[in-house]
């Protein structure tokens, strides 16, 4: 089995998991597996995902539900448990893949990089009062030439680890095994923000390949990451990850030492400190055409 795709939800819609179903079981070119992960929802339209698969002819399909509301990181790891797949992909209701052979480039792609870790583009929208979809120009990371060009350089390290300006949980594929041990490292601490631990592939030296041709429909506003209630949570996990980051890599580490500078600037330090933090500790950004615009970024980001 190539690919597990594990549907991830919560009190989504009939309509948002029959949409992002419909996208994975039309995918051609590659063997795969549909892992349903919902996290405790109270009215779960169970028979009809099954129905829709079989219209599919799709029978490689399992159910890995909660009983209880358990934060998306658990929720994956349990999905984790009883996937087949070398590779994963986890999709969150509502969100699509835009090509029918998004799966099967992904997975060329992966395997003749021998990647841990993949991204493709991510292409967001939001529906209207109709329920129209609408485009929509919100999109993660901010600087994505670093991740395509200059893959594990100073520049990109910097961006990534101390600027957070981290690749979309929307848009990654992981390797299996990789994928579940770095998760178990944070299941104690972490409970919503599973794409946190892109910071220890970097760290730990694997590259994460950037795929330009393939393209993820983000749904603005549903997902845990950009619903209206959500900020606190992700408060608590940044928090919590930070202590992990020191623990497993030394507060001496510069990318991680500096990423805590900069956190305690955003919370307590004036412009004048932020922008003499941002010259000396990121000073190639700098020279580079996306300097004006990654620093408005920096200075008015809240604090993640």
């Amino acid at each position: 089995m190539q690919f597990s795709v594990i549907l991830v939800s919560y009190n989504a819609s009939r309509d948002s998991l029959v949409k992002t179903l419909r996208s994975i079981l039309k995918q051609r070119g590659v063997s795969f597996e549909v892992i349903f992960a919902d996290d405790g929802s109270p009215d779960y339209p169970k028979n009809d995902l099954i129905a829709l698969c079989m219209q599919y002819n799709m029978w490689n399909y399992k159910f890995s539900d909660n009983s209880e509301n358990v934060g998306t990181v658990r929720n994956l790891l349990r999905a984790l448990e009883i996937a087949s797949g070398k590779y994963i992909k986890g999709i969150g209701a509502g969100d699509y893949f835009e090509s029918e052979y998004l799966l099967r480039d992904v997975y060329t792609d992966i395997i003749t990089s021998d990647a841990l870790i993949a991204s493709v583009k991510m292409n967001s929208f939001y529906r209207d009062k109709n329920g129209l979809e609408v485009d929509y120009t919100f999109s993660f990371p901010y600087n994505k030439y670093l991740y395509d060009k200059k893959p594990l350089s100073n520049l990109m390290k910097a961006n990534q680890i101390i600027y957070q300006d981290n690749l979309s949980g929307a848009t990654l594929f992981y390797e299996k095994e990789r994928l579940f041990y770095y998760l178990s490292l944070i299941k104690e601490k972490v409970i919503y923000c599973e794409d946190l631990i892109q910071c220890f592939y970097t760290l730990d030296g694997y590259e994460t390949l950037f795929i330009d041709n393939q393209e993820i429909r983000y749904e603005y506003g549903i997902g845990i990451s950009t619903s209206k209630d959500t900020n606190s949570r992700f408060l608590n996990d940044f928090k919590e990850f930070q202590i992990l980051l020191e623990d497993r890599y030394s507060i001496n580490n510069k990318w991680v030492k500096n990423r805590k500078r900069r956190i305690s600037l955003i919370q307590n330090g004036g412009i004048g400190q932020k922008v003499l933090f941002t010259l000396t500790v990121y000073p190639l950004v700098c020279v580079s055409k996306f300097f004006i615009k990654s620093l408005r970024r920096i200075l008015n980001r809240p604090l993640t």
